[in-house]
């Protein structure tokens, strides 16, 4: 049951990529989170998490009850934009993050409910794509 489930995890994660490089092609602007069995589209667009993210990089992010310090989440500011950042403190509820790239910890604490997702898979080949 495990195997399939991945598989089909699998699936969707491929399907979801096609669908942004699609965008990417069609100069389309994805505005909002595309959801889809808990998991979402986005596409990285600051260099805040070089090496590990580059500008241009398509991501999969899963939705989780719980983050643990180290994992790379998307959450929402101000119901404005979203941030991929990695976790590296836990304080009770909250999360401190911070770009890999960054000098500084971020100055907003997440909490569980802006979270969108951890990040579960990421596409260098679709910054090749937006970069043309």
């Amino acid at each position: 049951m495990k195997k399939v489930i991945k598989i089909l995890s699998l699936i969707i994660a491929v399907l979801l990529i096609l669908f942004v490089a699609s965008a990417l092609y069609k100069k389309v602007v994805l505005k909002k989170n595309i959801k889809f069995f808990n998991m979402g589209v986005f596409l990285v667009n600051s260099g805040s998490m070089q090496p590990e993210l580059f500008m241009g990089d398509a991501i999969l992010i899963k939705k989780y009850d719980d983050y643990q310090i180290g994992d790379i989440i998307t959450y929402k500011i101000n119901d404005k934009y979203f941030i991929t950042h990695r976790i590296i403190e836990k304080q009770g509820d909250l999360y401190i993050t911070k770009g890999d790239f960054n000098n500084a910890k971020d100055v907003e604490k997440v909490d569980d409910i802006h979270i969108e997702g951890k990040v579960i898979f990421h596409s260098k080949t679709l910054r090749i794509i937006n970069n043309e």
